[in-house]
């Protein structure tokens, strides 16, 4: 498990573009770029601290179509 050497927390192994949405602060985010960019494991990675972090959290997800949805 990869731990971030100045603070001693929990870190991923994420690419550049990974650990800038993973560092986000706002409340909202619009993440955009090419395909097979890392964008969705970001915002997992991002999810998934959050979900950690915050006592009582709550996490929706949402598809595009319910084809998607029923299929994942």
């Amino acid at each position: 498990m990869p731990v971030d050497p100045s603070s001693g927390i929990w870190m991923p192994e994420l690419n550049p573009k990974q650990v800038t949405i993973f560092n986000l602060k706002t409340r909202y985010n619009l993440i955009s770029g090419s395909r097979y960019s890392g964008k969705t494991w970001g915002v997992l990675h991002k999810v998934l601290r959050h979900a950690w972090q915050t006592p009582n959290a709550r996490i929706a997800i949402f598809c595009k179509t319910i084809k998607n949805a029923k299929s994942g």
